[in-house]
């Protein structure tokens, strides 16, 4: 009887302890991969704005240090002008400065630093265990946007996360008004994944214009105020061929696939 009894209160006593812990609900953590810095906030501001109001953690990874090829006048300027924008812009959507990674890559060099760029997004990505990653389209729009997309992909899925990693358009729809589909903006890749246009409130947009007109440094990005934002569901697209047969970079072919290939070969995937 004894023994029965102090089991009862044993177990009444955790109890007791349980309920009184105070359970945090967990908070979910974002991971933006962009290129450039500008590429975050044209291609995902308004979620970024959206995503940081409703209390979640952002991450914001830049790649590519956006000075222009080595060579260019003042180019050390360039860099960390263009970044500092970023942060400003990202500053005004409530991010940290903790909640920026930039990498530096060499502008229109990085597809030569695929393997090194796929091993910093891999440590990252581990770091901070997303729910959701988010990354630049492949969409023939950019060498160096494609380039960061297949690192980012391939990490993703490395790591067994491609069911919540989704691709965000920018500005292939604005040079290919025949890709467009009836939400306004399109993915040069075309699958049968559909498209996600973000709705905003004026707020938001007025908010994510004024981010925008941060960037000095690029004219204020005006052509871009007032811009969907699109994303989808990351396909699971052929990185031998190019994302839009009829509109594509030379350097594809010549630069980008064929690092593409020694990545598979070195790796063993496809």
């Amino acid at each position: 009887m004894v023994h029965k009894m102090v089991y009862i209160f044993i177990t009444l006593l955790l109890v007791n302890c349980v309920s009184n812990v105070d359970v945090k609900p967990h908070t979910p953590v974002v991971l933006i991969i962009a290129a450039h810095p500008d590429d975050e906030t044209i291609g995902m501001g308004l979620s970024i704005i959206q995503k940081k109001k409703l209390g979640q953690e952002v991450n914001v990874v830049v790649a590519v240090d956006g000075g222009k090829e080595e060579g260019t006048p003042n180019r050390e300027t360039r860099v960390n002008r263009r970044m500092e924008e970023s942060k400003s812009a990202l500053r005004l959507a409530g991010l940290k400065d903790q909640e920026m990674i930039y990498l530096k890559y060499p502008d229109t060099n990085v597809s030569h630093s695929i393997e090194e760029l796929y091993n910093d997004l891999l440590k990252i990505m581990k770091e901070k265990n997303p729910d959701e990653v988010y990354i630049q389209a492949w969409e023939a729009g950019n060498i160096d946007h494609d380039a960061v997309h297949f690192a980012a992909a391939q990490a993703a899925k490395s790591l067994k996360i491609l069911e919540r990693t989704y691709e965000f358009t920018e500005y292939n729809a604005l040079h290919q008004p025949k890709l467009r589909n009836p939400q306004g903006i399109g993915f040069a890749a075309l699958t049968d994944l559909p498209g996600i246009k973000v709705n905003a409130s004026e707020e938001d947009i007025n908010l994510k214009n004024k981010m925008l007109a941060q960037y000095s440094s690029e004219g204020a990005l005006s052509i871009f105020r007032d811009w969907p934002e699109l994303y989808r569901q990351l396909p699971a697209h052929d990185y031998l061929k190019k994302p839009y047969e009829k509109q594509a970079y030379p350097r594809f072919d010549n630069e980008l696939k064929p690092e593409i290939e020694k990545f598979f070969e070195k790796k063993n995937l496809n």
